[in-house]
């Protein structure tokens, strides 16, 4: 049996070796710092585990304005459902004060993220909305004391393109709202935003993110299902994030994808045990920094998708999960990558075991404000 610290070894050796293999050891990747006002950062993330920082909004939905956050100082509405839009870069900023550092998610809407993914992004198609969402960096209960993880909730930065409304910062308009409470910024604190994008990044359409590098739609459909059984759904890249995570000691980003299934137990606290049906996707990439900042750290080359579908009574002998990973730009399937399932098995039982469902799961919540 393979022990904690050998599987630990093991999938660090496999992350570098996929890596190499796909190109340079410090490629530029991917990465978003939507305003010097950002906020929010996190530790840590284990290669061979899966680390959920649930997404978690408030579960009733209304429908009256007053519900929603008002705009910012410089008239740019907030942003409702952005919690449900699609990946588009991970950072961790590893300076600035309480609205800078911290871990992030960068999320779009579909044209943003679809102008990524064709690689239509000099420039940003008009109507593109980014959103940065920002934590304090922590770290995770069942996790070693090198993960980074969600801690508190930190703000919501925003960008909007449209050139005809925003003619004087190159086309962008910005937004932060911050604390719990989604309080918004007073007129004027775009300034700084503007002078840091214009400064740093005009021309890169004025925007830090450069969209991670993900297995071609192609490669996913033609994925080799693993020993056990399990397949990779064809549509998990459009899944939405329930966690993120960065590991210092096997220099790892991470995002956790999740089914309708996962998203709706994690905003309902349905998580212990998570309901049959729950399929997580665990994107990782090494790491690297974002050219344009040297603090940020980013998703570099693409690693591996770690896997796990529950089912209490197909895998009861496993504490109901099935695990399994495609590794490299290829996705190579476990049985080809030597990738040891069974491994996985051990070190969630070790770790993390049935008081928490074998689920390496710190929830780190959205504010309550969600409209």
């Amino acid at each position: 049996m393979m022990t904690l610290p050998s599987l630990v070894s093991s999938f660090t050796r496999l992350v570098s070796r996929s890596t190499e293999a796909d190109g340079a050891s410090h490629p530029t990747g991917t990465e978003e710092g939507i305003s010097s006002h950002g906020v929010g950062r996190s530790r840590l993330l284990r290669v061979g585990s899966l680390v959920v920082v649930a997404l978690i909004g408030c579960d009733s939905e209304s429908d009256s304005d007053a519900d929603v956050p008002a705009a910012a100082g410089n008239g740019v509405e907030y942003p409702v459902g952005f919690e449900d839009w699609r990946l588009l870069g991970i950072t961790d900023r590893i300076e600035g004060g309480a609205a800078d550092a911290g871990i992030r998610v960068i999320l779009g809407n579909d044209l943003a993220v679809n102008a990524a993914r064709s690689g239509q992004t000099s420039p940003w198609p008009n109507g593109s909305m980014i959103a940065d969402v920002v934590w304090a960096d922590a770290g995770n209960l069942y996790e070693r004391n090198d993960v980074f993880a969600p801690g508190s909730f930190r703000a919501l930065a925003f960008m909007e393109k449209d050139p005809a409304r925003f003619t004087q910062s190159g086309g962008w308009g910005y937004g932060l709202w911050t604390t719990p409470e989604l309080l918004p910024e007073e007129q004027g604190f775009d300034q700084d935003c503007i002078d840091c994008h214009t400064a740093r990044v005009s021309d890169n359409d004025f925007v830090f993110t450069r969209p991670p590098v993900l297995p071609s739609p192609s490669t996913v459909q033609a994925a080799i299902a693993a020993p056990n059984g399990l397949t990779l759904p064809p549509d998990f890249l459009d899944w939405r994030v329930v966690g993120l995570s960065r590991r210092v000691m096997g220099e790892q980003m991470r995002v956790v994808l999740g089914n309708d299934t996962a998203v709706d137990a994690a905003r309902s606290g349905r998580t212990n045990p998570w309901p049959d049906g729950t399929q997580f996707a665990d994107v990782v990439w090494a790491n690297t920094t974002n050219p344009d900042w040297e603090e940020m750290i980013a998703p570099g080359n693409f690693a591996l998708v770690a896997f796990m579908s529950r089912n209490q009574a197909q895998y009861a002998t496993t504490g109901g999960w099935a695990y399994s990973a495609w590794v490299g730009n290829e996705l190579t399937p476990p049985q080809e990558a030597g990738v040891n399932l069974q491994g996985c098995v051990d070190c969630h039982t070790a770790m993390v075991g049935p008081q928490n469902d074998y689920v390496f799961t710190r929830p780190g919540q959205l504010p309550l404000a969600l409209p």
